[in-house]
């Protein structure tokens, strides 16, 4: 089988047209591609995975996931690159951070728009400091792609991966205002620690 290089899969994924319509494209965009994070994804998430007392949401949206973590104990910084809500810290696009919002240890935690979830990766190895540790809430299909290979599952792979049983409740995108259905997309949790490089372990909730 042929191998890509970086600039080939780089070149792939750019010119790759997916099957959404226009349409939900326009629709998505609008929204900056935010969905609603069901609480029952944020409280798994915690009774499966130890994080510092501090944490990060960039994508607060409107306080779904920060608000579980709040109940826990934790202290949640929150930004966004829109003021969706009031509890909302700071309205800032995630990925033009240059450091952490706190010198105190602090991980981060997600839902982030699904196109941008490889530069969310990126900008969390950026930013975080060594051996903080990012969650980020991702269909399935994130496993898949040449580019995320090259580019993340090579360089720097997940810690672990928590694969949903059962499908979570539909996470509708902000502003949808018809009928609510069940979710037909497979989620998972995506654990990386800053400077792992070992295997990634794939496990089940």
């Amino acid at each position: 089988m042929a191998k890509f290089t970086q600039r080939q899969a780089r070149k792939w994924s750019d010119n790759t047209v997916g099957h959404s319509s226009k349409n939900n494209i326009s629709a998505r965009l609008a929204a900056h591609d935010g969905y609603h994070t069901p609480r029952i994804a944020v409280k798994e998430l915690l009774r499966h995975e130890d994080f510092s007392r501090r944490i990060w949401e960039p994508a607060n949206g409107y306080h779904r996931i920060s608000r579980v973590l709040e109940r826990a104990g934790h202290r949640v910084y929150t930004s966004d690159i829109k003021l969706w809500c009031k509890r909302t810290q700071r309205r800032r696009d995630f990925l033009r951070f240059r450091r952490m919002p706190t010198t105190r240890p602090c991980d981060i935690i997600t839902n982030p728009p699904f196109s941008l979830g490889q530069q969310f990766v990126e900008q969390s190895m950026r930013l975080l400091p060594e051996g903080g540790k990012l969650a980020l809430l991702l269909r399935l299909q994130f496993m898949e792609g040449i580019k995320r290979k090259l580019l993340i599952y090579d360089k720097m792979p997940p810690l672990r991966i928590w694969v949903f049983s059962y499908r979570l409740p539909r996470m509708h995108r902000f502003g949808h205002k018809g009928k609510k259905s069940t979710s037909v997309l497979c989620f998972a949790w995506f654990i990386w620690r800053k400077g792992y490089r070992g295997p990634t372990e794939v496990k089940w909730i």
